[in-house]
């Protein structure tokens, strides 16, 4: 079973990750993939070269992935890290498809004001526009207990 898991540094996909571990643990031969989105560049990156462009995105990316992962039991899990650069929802999409996974697990982190209004949250699209299964991850006070996951 290979599992999509979206990380941005925040505390909705912090769960995403333990609800993708705690659901990888479960599957015999589980991979996580997580993937970090860089959306945006700021003013300050024009004036950088490109590579030095893509090592502070690397840098950026490395630090979530430590942040997501910190003090979670992966043992025994296979986890694959991929860094995009462009659309959050669009790149989680696009990489389900290429890596063929059988499952999208993303936080549901809600965004207000007039930007929600228009654009939508990332979790929003991917659920409207995924052929795959998604989890959208809520935050809880505790640690999920899953007993048995079957997806067919």
């Amino acid at each position: 079973m290979k599992i999509l898991v979206a990380v941005d540094g925040t505390k909705y996909s912090r769960e995403a990750v333990l609800w993708a571990v705690k659901i990888a643990k479960k599957e015999k031969d589980a991979k996580i993939i997580a993937l970090y989105v860089e959306r945006q560049l700021s003013r300050e990156d024009y004036l950088l070269s490109d590579d030095e462009i893509d090592l502070k995105i690397e840098k950026k990316a490395n630090d979530i992935f430590v942040k997501s992962f910190e003090d979670i039991d992966i043992e025994g899990v296979e986890v694959e890290r991929i860094v995009e650069r462009g659309s959050p929802a669009s790149k989680i999409l696009d990489v389900s498809d290429r890596e063929d996974v059988d499952l999208i697990v993303v936080g549901n982190r809600s965004r207000s004001g007039i930007s929600n209004f228009f654009l939508g949250s990332v979790s929003d699209k991917v659920f409207t526009y995924s052929v795959r299964p998604v989890l959208v991850v809520k935050t809880r006070e505790k640690e999920p207990e899953i007993e048995t996951v079957a997806i067919t």
